[in-house]
């Protein structure tokens, strides 16, 4: 009577068929139950604060049947192997489809980053889209590169010349197109460290205008005057930066010359109140204050600072404030010299 020991399938005992597909079955049986759990412990991770459980539901969808099988084959040859090594055209296969994985792996988790990197924007539409596309390209390629490098390795590929040639033809690439780079990666400052938005109005240098687009090698910004600017994004990360759409509070000073001509210093502070009380009641000044301080050659100079109530309204209320201070230093009977 044949038993199993006895029987044979493809040379080997039909018994060590049996205990490898049983090593192999618990391995595919263990993943999957791993994979179901996840996913059923995390489908509601979208009403979370966290995005880890987001990124783990993500790769745990990802994760594929073929790779559980090839780890369950992988466990039973490793079983069944004499020396606990797998066949060549096994281990090739393996190896295959573990980097297979990986690349979904890491795909998933560049898309869940770039996401969300791309958020928040006011109108649904991120103005530094293409520069995290590009980081996306990149990204990939470089864990494409690993991926590739290390499965050849691993069967059995001398890889220490194709590394060395990356790396020169990677730094003679670098040289090449510097200035190139140079504006991608402050393209890719922009984009992470978010100074301003499409739409704001920015200062760069001595050039003020509101922000139209942000490329991969320049922004571009729209003068008061109707024309459009391009600035290499390097420049603008080099220059100082100023933000005005992101200013809390407007402060708006102006400086007032009037003649002294024998004035005395009492009518001179009296003109200041009087010009201080006259830019309180202009209306959207939220405060204001005035000082003299100072006369030569027979000028009096006062200081005035008025604090608006939003930087918007600076436009629309800085002829108001002008015309405060007129009527203020003729009332006071003072020539006025000045308003600046």
């Amino acid at each position: 009577m044949n038993t199993l020991a006895d029987t044979t399938f493809l040379g080997i005992p039909a018994l060590r068929w049996a205990v490898g597909l049983l090593y192999g079955a618990v391995t595919v049986a263990l993943l999957w139950g791993v994979r179901e759990v996840l996913v059923s412990r995390l489908r509601n991770a979208a009403t979370t604060e966290t995005w880890v459980d987001d990124l783990l539901l993500a790769l745990a969808r990802r994760t594929s049947r073929l790779y559980m099988v090839a780890m369950g084959i992988a466990v039973a040859g490793l079983h069944d192997s004499a020396n606990g090594t797998l066949p060549l055209w096994l281990r090739v296969i393996t190896i295959a489809v573990f980097c297979l994985q990986l690349l979904r792996w890491a795909n998933t988790g560049v898309d869940f980053w770039l996401t969300r990197m791309s958020r928040g924007g006011s109108d649904g539409q991120s103005p530094q889209r293409g520069s995290l596309a590009v980081v996306g390209i990149l990204v990939r390629a470089a864990i494409f590169l690993v991926v590739a490098v290390l499965a050849l390795d691993n069967v059995g590929v001398n890889v220490t010349a194709l590394v060395t040639g990356l790396g020169i033809t990677g730094i003679a690439v670098a040289l090449a197109v510097q200035n190139i780079l140079g504006d991608l990666l402050a393209a890719l400052a922009i984009a992470f460290d978010k100074p301003f938005r499409v739409g704001d109005e920015i200062t760069v240098g001595d050039t003020t205008g509101r922000v139209e687009t942000v490329g991969l090698k320049t922004t571009r910004l729209r003068l008061g005057t109707g024309e459009e600017v391009s600035i290499a994004n390097a420049e603008v990360m080099r220059n100082r930066l100023t933000n005005v759409s992101r200013t809390e509070v407007r402060m708006v000073p102006l400086t007032v010359g009037v003649a002294v001509n024998g004035q005395s210093g009492a009518s001179l502070l009296a003109l200041a109140a009087a010009c201080e009380a006259a830019l309180s009641a202009v209306p959207k000044v939220t405060s204001a204050r005035a000082r003299l301080e100072g006369i030569v050659d027979g000028r009096a100079r006062i200081m005035v600072e008025s604090v608006l109530a939003a930087p918007s309204d600076l436009a629309a209320t800085r002829p108001l404030l002008i015309s405060a201070l007129t009527d203020a230093v003729s009332a006071g009977g003072f020539n006025v010299l000045g308003i600046a």
